[in-house]
């Protein structure tokens, strides 16, 4: 009687302990210990089903927690909290890295991105001359060619690296905007002055040995060239290692862009509306991005143009593909916003007086300028900062609708790092040209939860990613 009076005074003074610590759900197996030990010497019955259920209960808080934990965070403006779990190991790294040849402590080792053509366009070539420079221990750095007076800072900020004073190693290596045909290619300095631009788009990203090209180079400029991004992640030499550093293809490009860019003060006050709407994860977001027009094109610039032009029902498309995927993936009592860019202004005027609230789209005005592109626009600075805000707060949205013989929705979808979330409409063009004035037939689409656009065929239409 007496050593059971004894067994029963232990079992009260562990399950005390027991059920103290089991408010620590990082204690578990110390929780099972315990439950173990007090079952080894007679605990009652009673407090054993108690400590069971109990110990059910803090598994199953620990399950739920490590299941809604997230991985990827949609911070303040639209920026990406950058993970590991999300998008790798490398960023410490490469930022100490970057930091000392920046600062003079490491030996001058650059791979400067030449802005080009389009905003989207130049975040495409700069995305893989990031990772270029990455997988060949160089500091990644951005420029504009010495005939435009622009430069990235108008709209962005650097959050992890400065990849600023692009344009004054270009000035100090003699760089000059290249010429004939080789306008594609790859262009050394410190007497490595060529890389065939053939072999560097058809073998070099998908099968070569980056590093062994340009080893003793200090600066390695890139000027043009189409998406070499997801040819890497085949690359025999890298392949594993870019594995090993967490990046994955789907990812891989929104974990450079969130990277290496952040919107300014500037962009920001133009777009406080958007930032705001946009800014509400509750909210199903849907983007729209309907090109209606080639840089080429007089109706890119002439608005009176583009009105005589424009066929509206033409692009009925893109909003009943919006129209289908809200169906298909909207929950009960959950908001649903459509986001639309798009380079007609009468265009956005008529989606916002069919759609009404529904539509949050930016008509163009003081301090926002239409069209994403810096050539050949009456206010380079406007039209830089209307470019990177209307293409950040893209990148913000949930599943994107877009032009498929443009970069610039792809570029904001692949931003968003999300999931089965991207569909792109094609049409059928006249005289290779994709003006409205020339448009053919649009592709027949379905947008189904099943319909999406699979990564390998965003990688292997238009230029490539």
């Amino acid at each position: 009687m007496a050593l059971m009076s004894w067994r029963s005074a232990v079992s009260w003074v562990l399950f005390y302990l027991f059920f103290l610590v089991c408010g620590r759900p990082t204690y578990l197996c110390d929780l099972l210990w315990c439950f173990c030990v007090a079952v080894s010497i007679g605990a009652p019955r009673s407090l054993l089903f108690r400590a069971a259920a109990r110990v059910v209960s803090c598994g199953e808080r620990n399950i739920r927690g490590a299941l809604q934990q997230p991985t990827l965070h949609h911070l303040e403006h639209g920026q990406h909290h950058l993970s590991v779990n999300h998008c790798g190991n490398w960023q410490e790294r490469y930022k100490a890295l970057h930091a000392s040849i920046k600062s003079g402590n490491a030996a001058p080792r650059y791979a400067v991105s030449v802005h080009h053509a389009g905003l989207a366009d130049s975040l495409v070539k700069a995305v893989w001359v990031f990772y270029y420079a990455l997988l060949t221990d160089r500091a990644f750095l951005l420029g504009f060619p010495p005939t435009q007076d622009a430069h990235y800072e108008w709209a962005y900020e650097g959050p992890n690296v400065n990849w600023t004073d692009g344009d004054h190693v270009l000035a100090r290596v003699n760089y000059t905007k290249p010429t004939g045909p080789q306008d594609s290619g790859v262009y050394l300095f410190n007497n490595l002055v060529s890389w065939d631009s053939q072999d560097t788009d058809a073998k070099m990203f998908a099968d070569g040995d980056l590093a062994s090209k340009a080893e003793q180079a200090e600066t390695v400029v890139f000027w043009k060239g189409s998406g070499k991004t997801f040819a890497l992640f085949d690359n025999p030499h890298y392949k594993k290692r870019l594995l090993a550093m967490g990046l994955r293809p789907d990812t891989a490009v929104g974990c450079a862009l969130n990277f290496l860019f952040e919107p300014n003060a500037a962009v920001k006050a133009v777009f406080e509306r958007e930032f705001t709407s946009l800014s509400q994860p509750q909210v199903l977001r849907i983007g729209i991005q309907i090109r209606t027009s080639s840089y080429s094109d007089a109706a890119f610039f002439d608005k009176e143009k583009a009105a005589e032009q424009l066929h509206m029902s033409f692009w009925d498309a893109w909003f009943e593909c919006a129209q289908q995927i809200e169906d298909d993936n909207v929950v009960a009592n959950r908001q649903v916003l459509w986001y639309l860019l798009s380079d007609s202004q009468p265009l956005r005027e008529f989606a916002k007086e069919k759609f009404g609230d529904k539509l949050l789209v930016t008509i163009p005005g003081e301090g926002m300028a239409l069209g994403h592109s810096t050539w050949g626009a009456d206010d380079p600075y406007q039209a830089f900062i209307s470019a990177a805000g209307e293409n950040w707060l893209f990148g913000m949205t949930d599943y994107q609708v877009v032009t498929g013989a443009s970069y610039f929705g792809k570029v904001g979808a692949l931003r968003s790092m999300g999931w089965h979330n991207l569909y792109s409409l094609w049409v059928q063009e006249k005289d290779n040209v994709s003006s409205v004035a020339r448009l053919g037939n649009l592709q027949s689409r379905q947008c189904g939860k099943h319909d999406y656009e699979h990564l390998e065929d965003v990688s292997a239409r238009w230029f490539g990613i």
